[in-house]
C-alpha cells in the first residue's frame, strides 16, 4: 500500500509542528507568496496553515476550497 490512510487527516498540532517556520512568517504579516517563495511550499499549503494559525477549523476549510473549486471550474 503507498500513500495516506483513506480518510487520514493531520491534527493541527501535527500541521503547527512541521511547518513551524511558516507559521512564524504568517505571525509576522508576510504575504502568502512571499512566504510561499521564502520557504519553497505551495501557496496552498501557506493558505491552509494561515487557516490554522487563525483558527478556523480544517474542515470548515476543506468545504471553502472545494467550493471555491467547484465555483472556478464553472466559470471557465
Amino acid at each position: 500500500m503507498v500513500g495516506r490512510l483513506i480518510g487520514y487527516r493531520k491534527e493541527h498540532w501535527e500541521y503547527r509542528k512541521q511547518y513551524s517556520k511558516e507559521i512564524e512568517l504568517i505571525g509576522k504579516g508576510l504575504s502568502i507568496r512571499d512566504i510561499s517563495a521564502l520557504t519553497h511550499r505551495s501557496p496552498n499549503t501557506i493558505l491552509k496553515l494561515t487557516h490554522i494559525a487563525r483558527g478556523i477549523p480544517l474542515a470548515m476549510w476543506v468545504k471553502l476550497l472545494h467550493f471555491l473549486n467547484c465555483s472556478i471550474i464553472s466559470h471557465v
